[in-house]
């Protein structure tokens, strides 16, 4: 039996307004891998995981050096494929 997980998309406004962040800072995290992937909801849509938003600001504020996240997105990351397979 497959074992489904209710996961919360936001969009770009609600990142920016977890973050901080404006969108060109989202997007240099994104691409230096310091923030997970956006995942597409549609033909010109994309949005990303709450948890895993969540996820990377409280490793922030625990104070884990930027190695640390980029090693948390990728772990992130792996879980998607897992949760793919499932």
């Amino acid at each position: 039996m497959k074992h489904k997980t209710s996961h919360k998309l936001i969009r770009l406004p609600v990142v920016i307004d977890k973050t901080g962040w404006p969108r060109t800072t989202l997007q240099n995290k994104v691409k230096n891998g310091d923030l997970t992937k956006p995942i597409s909801i549609g033909l010109r849509s994309i949005a990303w995981i709450e948890e895993e938003i969540d996820q990377v600001i409280g490793a922030m504020i625990a104070g884990k050096s930027k190695d640390e996240i980029k090693c948390l997105v990728k772990e992130l990351h792996k879980s998607r494929v897992i949760m793919e397979e499932l």
